[in-house]
């Protein structure tokens, strides 16, 4: 895959904006098959076994894009067949995992929408629905249930 000056600037400029937003100064990394990008209306779309790290933070799609308004990351859009999602919270040691259709991650709100047979990891304990809103921060979950089980959500406690 060759990578154009305009996919280095991108990805100074994400790695830039992320870092300063963020507790995890680690360099983030972008990978797919295709790039649209748009510096006017800070727009990128990544299309293609799409997968962004940076340090514990792993997230996974067909496709990916990145909303920045005035130089600050605000959105990361992902959708996929499942999109997924892997973060390390850092208080308390457990491994946040997420899969849904589509993944809406929300960086000044810290948290992340999941909709389309959404499924939430934290540690051992497990949430099901048709839409997922977690609250990364405050570790709050809210859930509403798919059509296919009457509108219900399914969780998992695990017993310590």
């Amino acid at each position: 895959m060759r990578i154009s000056p305009s996919t280095v600037l991108l990805l100074a400029l994400f790695t830039t904006v992320a870092g300063a937003a963020s507790d995890n100064p680690a360099p983030i990394t972008i990978e797919a098959d295709r790039l649209e990008m748009s510096q006017l209306d800070g727009r990128s779309v990544y299309y293609g076994n799409v997968e962004l790290q940076q340090g514990d933070l792993v997230l996974q799609a067909d496709r990916l894009e990145i909303l920045q308004l005035e130089g600050q990351l605000q959105r990361a859009i992902a959708d996929g067949k499942p999109a997924r999602l892997r973060m390390l919270d850092e208080q308390t040691g457990q491994w946040i995992r997420g899969e849904a259709s589509h993944m809406d991650y929300h960086l000044s709100q810290d948290r992340v929408e999941m909709q389309g047979n959404a499924v939430l990891w934290r540690g051992r304990d497990e949430f099901r629905g048709e839409y997922l809103n977690y609250s990364i921060g405050q570790r709050s979950v809210q859930a509403r249930g798919q059509p296919e089980t009457n509108g219900r959500v399914r969780i998992i406690l695990q017993q310590d």
